[in-house]
């Protein structure tokens, strides 16, 4: 509130600032690194002044557009807040896949010094900033699929292929 109240912004306006960035992200056009910075801060001090009853709404109108940077094999790049992962909360699980859009820290390095890196940060997961992988159960009874190990329990159990199923789980 202090922030746009210093640039005299007055509350109706700061909607309009806010649909404006979205409608930057939403067009998905080129955005420079400093604009993505001072976006975040924009729209933390927006959602750090809005009243409780009004938060629920602007959350999920920002969480539909709104994008991070990110890294993928140590290549930035930026997109959608609901595709980036927080992966320093699960390191070694997403040590080896480099196909998962991690949040990139350093580029808000900024950001976090000046309000807080948990307050940031509790507000990126309120926005739709990913806390852990999703998970899907895949289930599956071919056997060229089965580890030997799996192919001799099939064996020994004196069952068909077609009457083993295992699952597995996936990101």
């Amino acid at each position: 509130k202090k922030f746009f109240d210093e640039l005299g912004i007055k509350e109706s306006d700061r909607k309009d600032i806010i649909t404006q960035i979205l409608v930057r992200y939403e067009k998905g056009g080129k955005i420079n690194a400093e604009d993505l910075e001072s976006d975040l801060c924009v729209i933390y001090e927006y959602c750090s002044s809005l009243p409780f009853n009004q938060k629920e709404n602007e959350f999920n109108r920002i969480k539909e557009r709104f994008a991070v940077v990110y890294l993928i094999d140590d290549k930035t790049y930026y997109g959608p807040i609901k595709d980036v992962y927080d992966t320093n909360l699960y390191p070694e699980y997403f040590k080896n896949n480099t196909d998962i859009k991690t949040f990139n820290y350093d580029f808000y390095k900024e950001v976090f010094n000046k309000y807080g890196k948990d307050n940031v940060l509790n507000l990126l997961y309120q926005l739709g900033l990913n806390e852990t992988p999703f998970v899907r159960e895949e289930r599956f009874n071919d056997i060229a699929k089965l580890s030997e190990k799996q192919t001799r329990e099939v064996i020994d159990d004196n069952k068909r292929p077609h009457d083993y199923e295992i699952i597995d789980y996936r990101m």
